[in-house]
């Protein structure tokens, strides 16, 4: 689940270290949080999740009521998607959706993704493990954070937020969650590091878009721990 004005394929690194171990990896475009999504019809839906007016200041209640509907749509999305997923292992012809194991599914997604693979683990007993790259665990409604997560999930991320609150909300969550939720920040990452960003060129670095951690050792590092996490609680059930 790709974060907000992200796109299905800004994780292409870890889908395919995933897929090279045998997961089957579903990615996708949550329209208009997406930076923009083209349909089989060619019909284009464009970023329309624009931040607040800066010039205008708002309250933490106008915070919760524009980004909970928003987190709760994106999360039925990927309910929609393991539906859908139901329906074509019992219609299509195609070997792929037949070998899916509907009773091992993961998720992991990058900011505002990550909170929503966790607010869909919450209200979805079909999901049974999630990570979460630098989460932005602000807009997760409070209910949720006060009663926990009762299936295990991994928080990777930067050392600190410039809003304590996601931090403050995450380690809430985690110590309501009975053991289930655990964190592992790294030192030299920025946001985007949790992405294929500083892939793409080393000028993110130069611009402050990257941390200085190097970027074989933020991949490495990233596969090592979804592998690890995913294997423990997936493959071993």
């Amino acid at each position: 689940s790709h974060g907000l004005g992200g796109m299905k394929v800004q994780n292409t690194i870890q889908v395919e270290e995933l897929v090279s171990r045998g997961y089957i990896i579903i990615a996708p475009d949550h329209a208009y949080d997406a930076n923009i999504t083209i349909f089989d019809n060619n019909k284009i839906a464009e970023f329309k999740s624009a931040e607040y007016d800066q010039n205008i200041e708002y309250s933490m209640d106008d915070f919760y009521s524009y980004r909970i509907p928003q987190i709760n749509t994106r999360s039925s999305d990927l309910s929609f998607i393991i539906n859908k997923i139901k329906d074509l292992k019992l219609t299509s012809n195609d070997k792929l959706w037949k070998i899916i194991d509907l009773d091992k599914i993961g998720v992991f997604g990058h900011s505002f993704g990550g909170a929503t693979g966790l607010v869909n683990m919450y209200n979805n007993n079909h999901i049974d493990a999630c990570v979460v790259l630098d989460g932005w665990i602000e807009p997760i409604p409070n209910h949720i954070v006060e009663s926990g997560v009762q299936k295990p999930f991994l928080y990777i991320g930067q050392t600190e937020w410039e809003n304590p609150l996601n931090y403050d909300k995450l380690n809430q969550l985690i110590d309501n969650s009975n053991f289930y939720g655990s964190k592992i920040l790294l030192s030299g990452t920025k946001h985007f590091d949790y992405t294929d960003t500083p892939y793409f060129n080393d000028i993110v670095k130069k611009i402050g878009v990257s941390g200085n951690m190097s970027t074989n050792t933020i991949i490495d590092t990233l596969n090592h721990h979804l592998n690890l996490f995913f294997d423990s609680h997936l493959k071993s059930n």
